[in-house]
């Protein structure tokens, strides 16, 4: 929700007129940005966790096959 609100930011005259224009438009791209990685980080967190599943049903199989 909060990249949407920043998105239409951007589109806002309040921001695009005046003399702090360009400092408001870098403040709401650095938000961007700061939500872009966030996002890119918890992506990887999830890749890593089914890697970590994909692993630990690896170990069981193998597990099981060498007790047989």
């Amino acid at each position: 929700k909060e990249s949407i609100r920043l998105v239409k930011l951007l589109g806002d005259q309040s921001v695009n007129m005046g003399n702090n224009k360009e400092a408001f438009r870098n403040d709401i791209q650095e938000r961007m940005i700061g939500i872009s990685r966030f996002s890119e980080v918890m992506r990887q967190i999830y890749l890593m966790a089914e890697q970590a599943e994909k692993t630990l049903l690896d170990i069981d199989y193998a597990e099981n096959e060498a007790n047989v």
